[in-house]
């Protein structure tokens, strides 16, 4: 076995965890993505039609929710 080999063993467990972090952050943020897509297509129609009032009530929280969790 070489140095690396026995170094990487040693550090599975730490290895894992840190994979597990990234792959888990990267989650969060692909459904934090689809969620944004999601408010913004369904405040796109009122956008278009320039009903703003309409498109006021989708609320700003469906919005920066999504952006927040992306943004971090």
């Amino acid at each position: 076995m070489s140095d690396v080999e026995a170094i990487l063993d040693a550090r599975a467990e730490d290895l894992r965890a840190i994979d597990d972090m990234i792959l888990g952050d990267a989650a969060g943020v692909a459904q934090a993505s689809d969620h944004l897509r999601e408010a913004l297509d369904a405040i796109r129609p009122a956008l278009d039609e320039r009903q703003f009032e309409a498109a006021a009530t989708f609320g700003y929280g469906d919005i920066s929710s999504g952006s927040a969790v992306r943004a971090r």
